[in-house]
């Protein structure tokens, strides 16, 4: 894997691509509006930085008209079929973090879940993940998924 040291010592790298949503698949998220971001790195390795979020999307049963709606924290039969571009990538890093941010109530802040944590296949320029309301690997809280990015500081002059 061809790396740039200066990366790597300061972890600099952020993917500028969202994740993609392919398709509405049948799953069983819970209704709610869910934002997906992620992470690449190498095991025992460096890290990138988060990537943009998505914009939020509503979940809503596939079988209820969308002014009727459904009630608050209800699973329902869909899911997303996710797509990651990741062939800027694939030669930098192995492995993938894919996170769901679930907005169950309005005014409170998002459920965040880790989905997937493994490699990803480095031959094709495409990482594709059916979020059928996968079970979390690990929750987090919003403090800290926030301090996962970190603060990227370049200081000019320190007096």
């Amino acid at each position: 894997m061809n790396m740039d040291p200066d990366d790597l010592m300061n972890n600099r790298i952020m993917p500028q691509e969202r994740v993609y949503i392919d398709n509405i698949i049948t799953g069983r998220l819970i209704t709610s509006q869910v934002q997906y971001t992620y992470r690449y790195y190498n095991k025992y390795g460096n890290s990138s930085q988060l990537a943009p979020l998505t914009n939020k999307i509503q979940v809503i049963d596939s079988s209820r008209a969308k002014e009727i709606g459904n009630a608050e924290n209800t699973e329902t039969s869909i899911g997303f079929a996710i797509n990651i571009n990741t062939e800027d990538y694939k030669n930098k890093f192995n492995r993938i973090q894919v996170f769901r941010l679930s907005y169950i109530k309005p005014g409170e802040d998002a459920e965040v879940a880790l989905i997937y944590d493994d490699k990803f296949d480095t031959t094709v320029n495409t990482f594709i993940l059916n979020d059928v309301g996968i079970d979390p690997l690990q929750q987090y809280t919003m403090e800290e998924f926030s301090a996962m990015q970190g603060l990227i500081l370049i200081p000019q002059t320190i007096e």
